[in-house]
């Protein structure tokens, strides 16, 4: 990739997928050495789990994905150094 060539992260790609249960192209958009903090009700900002590496992440999508339930994208926010969503 040349000093030239900008790489944009596509948003509503990524929100499509999620809501389609998509893992392939989920994981897909993820670098290769992508960190992904998850806040929840099991894991609380005080103590947030995070995932390091395409693998780690991929393993989380696909048991998110794999459950019999749907998908929205609430609030999301994001810049060139990445994005949150609920």
């Amino acid at each position: 990739m040349s000093a030239d060539t900008l790489t944009t992260f596509d948003f509503a790609r990524f929100r499509d997928a999620v809501e389609g249960r998509d893992s392939q192209t989920q994981v897909a958009m993820y670098a290769a050495d992508a960190t992904v903090t998850i806040v929840d009700r099991a894991t609380t900002p005080g103590a947030p789990r995070s995932l390091s590496g395409r693998d780690e992440i991929r393993g989380w999508i696909e048991d998110v994905d794999g459950r019999e339930m749907s998908h929205a994208v609430g609030h999301s926010v994001e810049d060139e150094h990445g994005a949150a969503f609920t």
